[in-house]
């Protein structure tokens, strides 16, 4: 009965993962290959609250270029939000 908890544990997290992993790279593709800025926008605050498990580098790259574009289309609030959580 244990192993089938943890069995059963065990799937469902996989699941999840496998889940954020999808996520992750619908944004990503977003990213690459939308000439809308809002839309871009959206995909990038997504994917820098996603890419916390993702190294420090590439979190603080996406943060940079969400700032940037946000500063850009005068979200003034989003960009701010961004550097103070960056800190």
């Amino acid at each position: 009965m244990k192993s089938l908890k943890y069995l059963l544990i065990t799937f469902l997290f996989s699941g999840f993962a496998l889940s954020q992993s999808k996520d992750y790279q619908y944004y990503q593709n977003i990213i690459d290959t939308t000439n809308n800025k809002k839309e871009k926008l959206v995909a990038l605050d997504s994917i820098t609250q996603k890419s916390r498990q993702k190294s420090a580098e590439e979190r603080l790259k996406y943060t940079e270029d969400l700032i940037d574009l946000a500063i850009e289309l005068e979200d003034y609030e989003l960009a701010v939000d961004k550097m103070i959580r960056i800190f």
